[in-house]
């Protein structure tokens, strides 16, 4: 298993105890992304609900064709909404926008 993480600390750290490749970067970075997905035949998206949502869902959406021919990426959607009432409209366009993307 390999975990694309943001930033390596404590976290990353565990994730590597457990046996897992790790590997750092921008979601919303394409060459970063269709590196660590090189080789791989299934993805998981997890991002929050925040500024970058749209660019990192594109970005993962469009790296397992261009990082290699036989990469077959299953997309799970997972949304994290902890958003105050303020936020809430502009923040679920985002996701309904993300979904589209990424189906």
């Amino acid at each position: 298993m390999r975990a694309f993480v943001h930033r390596l600390d404590d976290r990353s750290d565990r994730l590597r105890t457990l046996g897992a490749e790790v590997v750092d970067g921008d979601l919303r970075d394409f060459r970063s992304v269709a590196a660590a997905m090189g080789g791989i035949r299934r993805a998981y998206f997890a991002y929050p609900v925040q500024e970058g949502l749209l660019d990192a869902a594109a970005t993962f959406a469009a790296a397992p064709d261009k990082a290699t021919a036989r990469a077959r990426a299953t997309i799970v959607r997972r949304t994290v909404l902890s958003v105050g009432r303020r936020a809430i409209g502009s923040r679920l366009e985002s996701c309904s926008v993300k979904s589209a993307i990424l189906l």
